[in-house]
């Protein structure tokens, strides 16, 4: 009687769950000022593509100087 109960209480834990998703934040540190500022940027802009390229609209990426 338990299984089907833990059971049932874990498939709609998993079933509701998408329905609260928000955008995925994803924090990225680089070196954009400084003497390295040519690489960082490189790798800030390299990044950036790649996700526009993934089609995946609900990424939201913050970018920070180090």
């Amino acid at each position: 009687m338990f299984n089907k109960f833990a059971a049932g209480v874990g498939l709609l834990a998993v079933l509701s769950a998408p329905a609260f998703a928000g955008p995925v934040k994803v924090g990225m540190i680089t070196t954009l000022s400084g003497g390295g500022a040519g690489l960082g940027i490189d790798v800030r802009d390299g990044f950036l593509l790649a996700v526009k390229q993934s089609g995946n609209t609900d990424m939201e990426v913050i970018v920070e100087d180090d």
